[in-house]
């Protein structure tokens, strides 16, 4: 009988300590799940500090540089890319997503199919070269609002009316 009393000791000493091991480990992810939250509610706080006018002036700066890239990049005027983007009832924000860029550049080269951005080897590389300075404007505006990148994203489509599809002119 003594031995059974031993054994059901040690057992229930195991069982204790595999308890305590669980324990620690739940703590410890509860802990890094706390600190994971506690820095996301950071960085939108972050975000909300920001002032509308600066977050709006921010991204009219870098609108203008990638209207005057797609202005380069075809051969037309900043006025003319203003023309088709309003053409087109699109604003600052819009010229700081992909679908924006693509429906500018389709309006400004009367593009009737939309293969014809692929097929069109001058306009495919006007769009990679706009995409360059796209990437490179939100980049810096991550940069300028001290915001990670996936929130200027967030931060652009909150801007951004609503999702828009482009037909073709």
């Amino acid at each position: 009988i003594e031995n059974s009393k031993d054994d059901e000791i040690n057992e229930l000493g195991k069982n204790i300590n595999d308890l305590s091991e669980k324990l620690e480990e739940t703590i410890n992810k509860l802990k890094k799940n706390n600190m994971e939250l506690e820095r996301d509610i950071e960085e939108k706080s972050k975000i909300d500090e920001i002032s509308d006018e600066k977050i709006d002036e921010a991204i009219s700066d870098k609108a203008a540089i990638v209207a005057e890239a797609i202005s380069a990049e075809l051969g037309v005027t900043v006025e003319e890319v203003q023309a088709a983007m309003e053409e087109l009832g699109l604003e600052n924000a819009d010229l700081l997503t992909v679908d924006g860029i693509n429906a500018v550049i389709a309006e400004i080269a009367n593009l009737e199919n939309p293969i014809d951005m692929v097929i069109d080897p001058e306009i495919s590389q006007a769009i990679a070269n706009v995409g360059e300075v796209l990437n490179q404007s939100l980049t810096e505006l991550s940069e300028e609002l001290d915001i990670p990148s996936d929130e200027v994203a967030n931060l652009i489509n909150t801007k951004v009316d609503a999702p828009k599809t482009f037909e073709m002119p």
